[in-house]
């Protein structure tokens, strides 16, 4: 598998394998769900930065939503960071974070809170923690929004976003 064991407790060697394991996930299974119209990116450029991932789903109930996610071994306050820029472009960002390293993070939980950036964690079996998710909001950039949405295929014909 890759994962190291340190104090009975296993933790991902790389930030790849830890991307891969949360690709795998249910969590995001269930976000880029077929029953949704959904894109998904992988390192989406120009974007106030470079997130790990990037998921614009359409639903019936939600309507158009862009979740934008920074995963880390460790340095959550770098990732925290990270994901706020990646408000500017995103209605819910997140930082994903080794379920083995998670205390620190979990202790500074109003960091996020205030930031408005979801934390989340995951484990070396791929279950993924959710320690807070965060609201919905409009992204604080018009211009990095319609940047992103220029990546997603027909997404500016389908909701109408002035170019």
């Amino acid at each position: 598998m890759g994962c190291c064991e340190m104090g009975g407790v296993l933790r991902f060697k790389t930030e790849n394998e830890l991307f891969k394991k949360a690709l795998e996930s249910r969590f995001f299974k269930k976000l880029a769900s077929p029953e949704n119209k959904v894109f998904c990116k992988a390192e989406a450029p120009n974007l106030y930065g470079i997130p790990d991932y990037v998921i614009f789903t359409i639903t019936n109930s939600q309507g158009a939503v862009t979740y934008a996610f920074e995963m880390k071994l460790r340095h959550w306050k770098r990732a925290l960071v990270q994901a706020y820029c990646y408000r500017a472009f995103a209605n819910k960002s997140y930082v994903l974070l080794d379920h083995s390293r998670i205390g620190s993070p979990v202790r500074h939980i109003d960091e996020f809170k205030l930031s408005n950036v979801g934390l989340l964690s995951i484990n070396t079996e791929g279950d993924v923690f959710v320690h807070f998710t965060p609201k919905y909001a409009k992204p604080y950039s018009k211009r990095a929004e319609v940047a992103w949405l220029r990546q997603v295929p027909d997404a500016i014909k389908i909701l109408g976003v002035v170019k």
